[in-house]
């Protein structure tokens, strides 16, 4: 995971749907604890090592003095993996699902999932060789019932990038904060609830288009285009609660 001179991974830290920003996660220098090496993360995160011949990564946890297990590349499928949550000290068992190479890394996937805004974006954790996991080194500590509620969008050695993400179309920073600034203003919709049609304010007529997204409820990709006009026909959908992606501001409605 280490490059020679730097590395860092952008993540998602908290994925709710007013608070999923990303950050960089970078390694420090190095750190002894206990008479093992580790790497020192910035901000006070805590510290990481690794096996490259075993295919496992460890994360420290300064405040409860711990350390977790967060990669095994040596599992087979059906094998069990316990997941910890630093902030209760529990466990949960999941296994092993898939093993799989992706461009010659070895990928493992548990059952365990991660998800960004309540479900919207959700997969279960996948082990990458050279990377760590796509919940990113910190998901211990970030997880909330076992469910991970951070997502690594882009993994860097010694500047160069070696891997990113489908989920995010390959960005390496996301900000669904929601404020009321001018950098990022919130999505009009309306007619909210609806069952015909929505109008999109910040979609302008005419002019070169953002790429929009539509989810219902499960995080299922219903559309994702580049709108040329800013009337949505939502005709075909069943009646529920749908999730809006438009130049990385998220919002919802209601279709009736």
């Amino acid at each position: 995971m280490f490059g020679k001179h730097s590395t860092w991974w952008n993540i998602i830290l908290y994925g709710y749907c007013d608070a999923g920003k990303s950050e960089e996660i970078i390694l420090t220098g190095d750190t002894i604890i206990f008479g093992v090496l580790y790497k020192n993360l910035n901000k006070g995160y805590g510290a990481v090592r690794e096996d490259t011949v075993q295919g496992k990564a460890w994360y420290y946890h300064f405040l409860r003095k711990r350390e977790y297990l967060i990669m095994d590349l040596s599992l087979q499928i059906h094998d069990p993996f316990y997941m910890h949550n630093t902030n209760s000290n529990d466990s949960a068992r999941f296994e092993v699902d898939s093993v799989y190479y992706e461009n010659s890394l070895k990928h493992v996937r548990i059952t365990a999932k991660w998800e960004v805004c309540y479900g919207v974006r959700e997969r279960r954790i996948v082990f990458i060789e050279g990377s760590g996991t796509n919940a990113g080194i910190l998901y211990p500590s970030m997880s909330y019932e076992f469910t991970a509620i951070n997502y690594m969008l882009c993994h860097y050695r010694d500047g160069i990038k070696v891997l990113g993400n489908e989920v995010f179309d390959d960005r390496c920073e996301v900000n669904l904060v929601k404020n009321n600034d001018n950098n990022q203003a919130e999505i009009s919709v309306y007619p909210n609830p609806s069952s015909e049609f929505l109008i999109i304010d910040q979609i302008e007529p005419d002019k070169q288009s953002t790429l929009l997204r539509i989810f219902n409820i499960n995080g299922k990709l219903l559309y994702s285009g580049f709108p040329k006009e800013n009337k949505i026909n939502i005709t075909a959908y069943v009646n529920g609660k749908y999730f809006i992606l438009y130049n990385n501001v998220l919002t919802s409605f209601i279709k009736i």
